[in-house]
């Protein structure tokens, strides 16, 4: 699909027909387009098909050889949500490396030579990971043997792959193991370089970026890789990106060394960030199959967060509600109730095997008393104990009867008197009567033992699927589109971004990914195929209020003219109010007028060697310095209940004006410059502004007790506040221009 052609280079960092290939990924991926569609602006013809359809094909052409018919907002895009941009960043890598492996493996059929500096660094990470005998000298340079440009097809299924090497008998089995791990520890190397360049070009920021490909199944051809398309919004499939399923790495079975088989449950660990920043996984599902629920466990330190995929689009969410099909869910239950329920309720239920063993045991016993009894009566007679041989017929029936029995050999084999007839057949009927309960005895401990085998299988295989599960599964409330976990994580279903609050310190951590078998002892199973990536987050990103007020006062005033908080704020401003009233957690408030900032990884921080500017070189409005007159309030709600006001100025000095003498001599003691004072000044004005409109919100939402309640604490904790400026701090109330 994407043209050869390579252009000169744009802003973005991307080649002429990269960008037009970003432009087709975007637009057929509903969650993409929905997201970012708006910043890709596209002035050229619009070609369709006879249905009326747009042709995307045809567009991408015309952008690869007009790249001027296309403008990316990339300061746009970078203010998105970053699990979306690395889905976009992944797909673009995985469209990429496709169109690499088959360009390669048509130039290997026609004896072409293919040199390409990306399929170069992709063969070289290939080698590393290669055993010796996969290895072959090429130009004094050892390289992986050519018949291997066949096996990273990437449209070969896994099962297709270790046909593959099993038709070349020079590969051990450790040797096939080796190459279908190194292949996949390969593509994930390479997507995952590859995916953070496309990331960062596209303004993506991130100081840990992990990326991974997995897939879990069978590894056949099985219908949710024939039916890998996405979906719309509405739940209709579209057309998507090319099949690239020989991509997806699966983990090898451990316990099956007598056969390649991929595991049905595929788990990656990671680490969480630390350094008090959020970490941030996006998952993106690929090879959906809509007739099975697509299953993923993330487990940290004992607690699990599942999420489910729903009947009608890609998307996860904790909801595990689905229309139809088999679930992870349908399968413990059918494992719990069907099989291993019946067959306990077979073997130690009522009127079950064991209860039926222990009845015919408890009275084969009786009979066997009986047998004493008899065969004593028999024996004795009118008080003489003369020796007598027993007949040959009761000899029998006594051997049959005790015949594999524990009680064989408990009797006398010899007889002390003659007996009567009717003593003679009593004896027999009860020897057959034993003879009949042993036999039915170890008929029910065969069955027993087939049913306990059983039992321990079906057992396993529910624990397996518990496990994956986990012990401790955390319960959630909807708020909007947030799912908020019970310990503050969050899951937000629009973005498909999952977020662990900060810590100081890493934790491990993992995810799972979870094959549906078609049934709960079927050991086939349909293909689940995801892409999981990690990215580390200021917390102020993701904070319940994050509101910027780039450039919103006129040049040397603080004073704040538009209202913080609109309709939409409702829900942030109802959060805080609850907080506050559950007293569950301190109210911190900081401020700061940080003054002269700098540009600093897409975000802007205090210039601790400012140097002030008479003027504007260009435009006061350019970008350079106008992002730079940055007021900010965040509130955070997580693990606590933080306000937080900053403001910073452009370097250009300023003729901001103030009387107030006791602040005049704190300002000459502490060496603060009229920036410094006018950024303490706008943070004052934005604190004093929140807390005006948050009062007026509390007293209209909220009845007069717990009103009075929220804004009592509220203004305990505000009437504290102090605005740190340079190396000092003022109270809000001291903080006077006049």
């Amino acid at each position: 699909m994407c043209s050869d052609h390579y252009l000169a280079q744009q802003n973005e960092n991307l080649l002429a027909f990269e960008r037009a290939c970003l432009y087709h990924i975007v637009k057929k991926s509903p969650s993409l387009d929905y997201n970012f569609g708006s910043f890709f602006e596209y002035s050229g013809p619009k070609i369709t098909f006879s249905n009326g359809q747009i042709n995307y094909d045809s567009i991408e052409q015309i952008i690869t050889n007009r790249p001027d018919l296309l403008f990316i907002r990339k300061q746009e895009i970078a203010k998105g949500p970053p699990g979306l941009l690395a889905e976009m960043s992944n797909k673009m890598a995985v469209l990429e490396l496709n169109k690499l492996l088959l360009e390669k493996r048509t130039n290997y059929l026609y004896n072409k030579d293919f040199e390409n500096p990306r399929y170069i660094l992709f063969e070289s990470i290939f080698t590393k990971n290669l055993p010796l005998s996969a290895l072959a000298l090429q130009d004094t340079i050892k390289k992986p043997k050519k018949e291997l440009y066949l096996f990273t097809d990437p449209a070969l299924t896994f099962k297709q792959k270790v046909y593959f090497l099993n038709k070349n008998k020079d590969y051990s089995e450790d040797d096939k193991r080796e190459i279908l791990n190194g292949f996949s520890t390969t593509i994930n190397t390479y997507l995952e370089k590859r995916c953070f360049e496309i990331y960062s070009s596209l303004g993506g920021i991130a100081s840990d970026f992990k990326s991974y490909l997995i897939a879990a199944g069978e590894g056949g051809t099985t219908s949710g890789l024939l039916a890998e398309y996405e979906k719309n919004l509405s739940g209709k499939w579209i057309k998507s990106l090319p099949r690239a399923i020989g991509l997806f790495p699966y983990q090898l079975e451990k316990l099956n060394t007598q056969k390649i088989e991929p595991e049905r449950i595929a788990t990656i660990e990671m680490n969480t960030t630390g350094n008090n920043r959020i970490t941030n996984l996006h998952f993106d599902v690929w090879g959906y199959n809509s007739e099975k629920q697509t299953t993923v466990v993330i487990e940290k330190n004992g607690k699990n967060y599942v999420l489910f995929g729903a009947g009608d689009t890609k998307f996860l969410s904790p909801d595990s509600s689905y229309s139809n099909g088999n679930t992870l869910l349908s399968v413990i239950k059918e494992l719990e109730s069907k099989d291993v329920g019946k067959l306990k309720e077979r073997i130690s239920g009522k009127k079950g095997i064991e209860e039926k063993l222990t009845t015919k045991i408890n009275k084969r016993s009786e009979i066997y008393l009986k047998i004493q009894k008899e065969e004593s009566k028999y024996l004795n007679f009118g008080g003489s104990q003369t020796k007598t041989k027993i007949s040959n017929k009761i000899l029998r029936a006594r051997k049959k009867a005790f015949e594999n029995s524990e009680l064989i050999g408990n009797s006398s084999k010899t007889a002390k008197t003659k007996s009567r007839k009717k003593k003679k057949s009593d004896l027999i009927d009860l020897y057959r009567d034993y003879e009949s309960l042993t036999i039915e005895i170890q008929e029910l401990q065969n069955q027993r033992t087939k049913e306990l085998e059983k039992l321990s299988y079906f057992s396993e295989k529910l624990d397996y699927y518990k496990s994956a599960m986990g012990d401790v599964v955390l319960s959630y409330n909807l708020v909007d589109s947030i799912y908020l976990f019970e310990d503050s994580t969050t899951f937000d279903i629009r973005t498909q971004e999952f977020k662990f609050q900060p810590t100081l310190v890493p934790e491990k951590f993992f995810v799972r990914l979870i094959s549906i078998p078609d049934n709960a002892i079927a050991t086939s199973a349909d293909e689940v195929m995801l892409h999981v990536s990690k990215i580390d987050q200021d917390p102020k990103h993701s904070a319940t209020i994050n509101l910027n007020l780039s450039d919103q006062f006129e040049s040397n005033s603080y004073l704040l003219k538009n209202n913080l908080f609109q309709l939409s704020d409702s829900f942030a401003l109802r959060t805080i109010s609850e907080i506050i009233l559950a007293n569950r957690t301190i109210l911190t408030i900081k401020a700061g007028g940080y003054g002269i900032g700098k540009w600093q990884k897409n975000n802007v921080v205090k210039d601790l060697k400012p140097t002030e500017l008479d003027g504007y070189p260009t435009s006061k409005n350019d970008s350079v310095y106008s992002r730079l007159r940055k007021t900010a309030l965040y509130v955070q709600t997580f693990n606590k209940l933080e306000i937080e006001v900053e403001s910073f100025t452009d370097p250009v000095k300023s003729s901001f004006q103030i009387t107030n003498k006791n602040l005049l001599e704190i300002a000459k003691k502490h060496q603060l410059s009229k920036n410094d004072l006018l950024s303490g000044f706008r943070t004052k004005s934005v604190l004093l502004k929140f807390q005006d409109e948050y009062i007026k919100w509390v007293g209209k939402n909220y009845d007069a007790e717990k009103a009075i309640l929220i804004i009592d604490r509220f203004n305990q904790e505000f009437q504290k506040t102090k605005i740190t400026i340079g190396t000092v701090s003022i109270k809000i109330k001291e903080l006077n221009s006049e």
